[in-house]
C-alpha cells in the first residue's frame, strides 16, 4: 500500500505506520489550509465587489479570479471529500484529477502574476527578470517530468479516498527535491534583492514619508518585501523538513494555501491604493474601463504617481499626456491592462 508520493517497498513496519501518521496530518492541514483560505475569501468579498466586479476584465483581474475561485473551489473539495468517504475507485479518481486540473491552472496564474509583478519591480527590463524567470521555469520543469515520467498514479480508498503514488525507483527523488527547493529559494532571494535595490534608496531620500500609507513605495517595499520573505522562509522549512523526514512532507500544503493568500492579497491592496489615490487626488485620473490604462498626473499634483514608479518623476511642459504615462513605466499599466 503506498501514500501520497511515497514508495513504502523496502520500509519496515515502524516506518510505514509514521507514514501514515504523516499522511493523517496532511489530511488535518488540507482542511485546515482550506478553512483559513474560505475564511479570507469572506473577510475580503466586500471589497473584491467594490474593487474588480464593477470593471471590466483584463489580465490582472482574470489571474486574480482565478487564483481566488479555483482555490476556493479546490478547498471546497477538500472539505467535502475527508468526511464523505468515498469508496468507489472511480469517483476518487475523478475527484482526485478536478482537484489537481484546478490546482495546476493555478499554479500557472501565480506563475504569470510573480513574471508580471517581477517585471513591474524590475522596472520593466527584462535582463533583471531573466534569473528568477529561469529558476521558477525550472521548478515547473523539474515537477513536471517527475510527474509525467517517474511517477504511477492509481487511487487508494482503504482510508477514504486518497492518492497511491508508485515512484519509479530510477529516481533519486531526494536529490530532486532539493534541486527543485534551491531553485525557489535562490528566485526568492533574487526578487527580495530586487525589491531592495529598486526601493530601498528612494524610499530613504524622502525621509520618513515614505512610511506613509498612501506610499506606493512604501506598499511596495512592505508588502512586496514581506511576501517573498515568508515564501522565503516557508520553502527553506520546506527543505529542511525534506532533508529529516523522507517518508512524507506535508509542508507544501500550507505553503501553496499562503501563497494563494498572499497573491490575492497583494491584487486588492494594490487596487486599493490605487483607487484610493485617485479618489484623493482631483490632478489624477485613472480609468480602469478602457482598453488601455492611462494615468495623467498635471504638472503641479503633489500626489505622485500611482502606477508604480519608484523615483520621482520629472516633465518638461512640451510632453503630451500619453508621452508622460509611457515615462511613468505604471505598475497597474501592467497587471490591469
Amino acid at each position: 500500500m503506498f501514500s501520497s508520493g511515497v514508495l513504502y517497498d523496502g520500509y519496515t513496519a515502524e516506518d510505514i505506520v509514521s507514514a501514515f501518521s504523516l499522511q493523517q496530518l496532511q489530511s488535518y492541514l488540507n482542511v485546515a489550509g482550506s478553512c483559513l483560505f474560505v475564511y479570507y475569501y469572506l473577510t475580503t468579498l466586500a471589497n473584491e465587489c467594490t474593487m474588480f466586479w464593477k470593471h471590466k476584465f483584463a489580465l490582472g483581474p482574470a489571474i486574480f479570479f482565478v487564483v481566488r475561485y479555483f482555490t476556493l473551489a479546490v478547498c471546497v473539495m477538500n472539505l467535502i471529500g475527508l468526511p464523505s468517504g468515498i469508496r468507489n475507485v472511480n469517483g476518487c479518481r475523478v475527484w482526485f484529477y478536478t482537484g489537481w486540473a484546478l490546482t495546476i491552472v493555478v499554479n500557472g496564474s501565480v506563475s504569470v502574476f510573480a513574471v508580471m509583478r517581477i517585471f513591474a519591480i524590475a522596472e520593466r527590463r527584462w535582463f533583471s527578470v531573466g534569473p528568477p524567470v529561469v529558476l521558477y521555469l525550472t521548478s515547473v520543469a523539474i515537477n513536471m517530468v517527475v510527474y509525467l515520467r517517474h511517477i504511477d498514479f492509481s487511487v487508494d480508498v482503504t482510508f477514504s479516498c486518497s492518492d497511491a503514488i508508485r515512484i519509479s525507483k530510477q529516481l533519486d527523488l531526494t536529490t530532486v527535491s532539493y534541486i527543485n527547493k534551491v531553485c525557489l529559494i535562490l528566485a526568492d532571494l533574487y526578487v527580495i534583492s530586487i525589491i531592495c535595490i529598486t526601493t530601498y534608496p528612494t524610499a530613504t531620500s524622502d525621509g520618513d514619508g515614505w512610511f506613509l500609507a498612501g506610499s506606493l513605495r512604501s506598499f511596495m517595499f512592505r508588502d512586496g518585501l514581506s511576501d517573498f520573505v515568508v515564501l522565503l522562509v516557508l520553502t527553506a522549512l520546506d527543505l529542511a523538513y525534506l532533508r529529516s523526514f523522507k517518508l512524507s512532507n506535508p509542508l507544501p500544503t500550507i505553503l501553496d494555501i499562503i501563497t494563494y493568500i498572499l497573491v490575492s492579497k497583494f491584487m486588492l491592496e494594490l487596487h486599493h491604493l490605487a483607487s484610493h489615490r485617485a479618489s484623493t487626488c482631483p490632478q489624477t485620473e485613472l480609468n480602469f474601463d478602457t482598453r488601455t490604462t492611462t494615468l495623467r498626473v498635471t504638472e503641479g499634483s503633489e500626489c505622485g504617481s500611482v502606477a508604480g514608479e519608484t523615483d520621482p518623476v520629472s516633465y518638461s511642459s512640451d510632453l503630451t499626456d500619453e508621452d508622460r504615462v509611457h515615462q511613468e513605466k505604471p505598475l497597474l499599466l501592467i497587471l490591469y491592462n
